[in-house]
């Protein structure tokens, strides 16, 4: 037996597994700017070092998705807003022109700050 939740299948066995810890929550954070990219670890013949991601923009993001939960499970800051074109931020619903982000502010270090979060769906071409 399948059940699909949000374009993911799972098969009978991973849904009651599911329901033990509550379902699948999760956000999705997006900003803009520096990244650093650091190689880590013991260096072998298998290459198998890890790579760490460092930056305001990193741990920015990382900050937007902790805050986001179903059903607005995607989060940008005012940096990628701003550059989104607008069939990206407006939509048509019901004959109108509606804006398919929302303003959301929370506390980021020291600062209130404002993001944008979303529950609309859109493919990617």
């Amino acid at each position: 037996m399948f059940f699909t939740n949000k374009g993911l299948t799972f098969s009978k066995k991973l849904k009651d597994e599911f329901v033990t810890y509550g379902g699948i929550d999760y956000g999705i954070g997006i900003d803009f700017g520096d990244i650093y990219i650091l190689s880590v670890g013991i260096t072998s013949a298998n290459n198998n070092n890890d790579l760490v991601y460092i930056g305001k923009c990193v741990n920015f993001a990382v900050g937007i998705a902790n805050r986001l939960s179903k059903p607005n499970c995607l989060g940008i800051s005012e940096a990628i807003y701003s550059n989104l074109e607008s069939d990206k931020i407006f939509c048509e619903k019901n004959n109108e022109h509606v804006n398919m982000w929302s303003k959301y502010k929370f506390k980021w270090k020291y600062d209130e700050v404002e993001i944008y979060r979303t529950n609309y769906l859109w493919s990617i071409s």
